[in-house]
């Protein structure tokens, strides 16, 4: 829903009212320094009820299998699991933190072309691998090296361009045009002058900052219970939620300020007070009680945005389909008869307009090779499984939501 005039003048009172370090409510969140409703922006909220049956429906009436790409398997690309999945014009770039600790490139019929650098001290090199983005402002692979305290970055066939030195030791960074940084730390920033932590700074290359927002919510019962991405781009709209924190706000990154996008009001979510993050065992004993809860996974589309939502005692990954031009929620009973879908629940992200990308490894994929032989047709099972083996890289499934 748009903010209308009267709304939006009450919100520029309330942040006129609270500037500095004083804290104003934003429907059920913090309004901080930096964070500024903007007239040119929309805030919509979203109702999401787990518990509305006449909603809710198979997985086929949601989405539709689209295409698959078998990621070219070599000695050179062998890929252990697959953090994130990222689009730069023809090209797939494949991260893998976990095991092969590489950034691999392919073409959009999965041959393999190449690897980003690698490990190493070098200039051109990261020393870790944390967090790998794709830009519309650079329109280059970005790589963040918070121990190397710099950014690299390189085109899309994986050659060298730059790298720059970080202002401030950043998990991740992004850049919002000319000489102008987003640095993103969950713990939060310690700056000079500012009380507390902030987790975003708005900030040029020298370190001069233009805004921070958002305190850090880390404590040591905190559990690293939601997405390690939440700042991430949709096609030119760069939106961030917070991290060690109850969620129910998603942020537009501007120039000028963080912009309230989406607000997510849960039926039956519960408040976490200061008391409950004193308990041990935090996560097991509050969280897992908690009716419903926005986990922190999400896509935006083009026409849809899906929120992950975590629901206390609930057997699969539940997950709300929000429709922008029916301005409704659709929900997932859990059941499917195309067996493609069963990996639907798994990571997504975007591809382009309405459809996203999930990723299986090969080993999983041939786990369901006979329920899928015996649900779709020959060709399209024979097509899927022709050359997969265990050892095989994992293979990227395209669905198209269709509400």
């Amino acid at each position: 829903m748009k903010i209308d005039k009267t709304i939006g003048v009450a919100l520029v009172c309330l942040l006129l009212s609270g500037c500095g370090n004083k804290q104003s409510g934003q429907k059920g969140s913090s309004v901080q320094t930096g964070v500024l409703p903007q007239s040119d922006i929309s805030l919509t909220e979203i109702n999401i009820d787990m518990g509305n049956k006449d909603d809710a429906y198979p997985a086929d009436s949601l989405f539709e299998f689209d295409s698959f790409i078998k990621l070219e398997t070599t000695n050179d690309n062998l890929i252990g699991d697959v953090e994130d999945i990222l689009f730069l014009n023809d090209k797939i770039v494949i991260e893998d933190m976990k095991y092969s600790k590489t950034v691999t490139v392919y073409d959009m019929r999965g041959r393999f072309l190449t690897t980003v650098s690698k490990l190493g001290p070098g200039p051109e090199e990261y020393t870790s691998l944390n967090y790998v983005s794709v830009s519309p402002v650079t329109g280059m692979i970005q790589i963040t090296n918070p121990g190397g305290g710099k950014v690299l970055f390189y085109d899309e066939n994986g050659r060298f361009r730059d790298s720059k030195k970080t202002p401030f030791f950043m998990e991740s960074y992004e850049p919002l045009g000319d000489n102008l940084v987003v640095a993103q730390d969950p713990y939060g920033f310690p700056l000079d002058g500012v009380e507390g932590k902030p987790c975003i700074i708005v900030s040029d290359w020298e370190g001069n900052v233009k805004y921070h927002a958002f305190q850090s919510d880390f404590h040591e019962n905190s559990p690293y219970w939601v997405s390690r991405y939440p700042i991430h781009w949709y096609g030119d709209k760069l939106l961030y939620f917070q991290v060690y924190r109850e969620q129910d706000t998603i942020y537009q990154i501007t120039p000028d300020g963080a912009v309230p996008y989406y607000y997510l009001n849960i039926k039956g979510r519960n408040k976490i007070t200061e008391e409950d993050k004193k308990v041990q065992n935090f996560n097991e004993k509050i969280l897992k009680k908690m009716a419903a809860r926005f986990d922190g996974d999400f896509m935006e589309m083009k026409d849809y945005a899906v929120f992950d939502i975590c629901v206390a005692r609930s057997s699969w990954p539940r997950f709300a389909v929000y429709s922008k031009a029916k301005k409704k929620c659709y929900y997932c009973t859990g059941k499917y008869f195309d067996p493609r879908l069963h990996f639907v629940i798994g990571y997504r992200n975007l591809y382009k307009d309405n459809v996203f990308v999930t990723c299986v490894q090969a080993s999983h994929l041939l786990s369901k090779k006979d329920m899928i032989y015996s649900l779709c047709k020959k060709e399209d099972a024979d097509a899927l499984f022709d050359g997969v083996t265990e050892d095989s890289n994992p293979v990227l499934l395209f669905y198209r939501v269709k509400i």
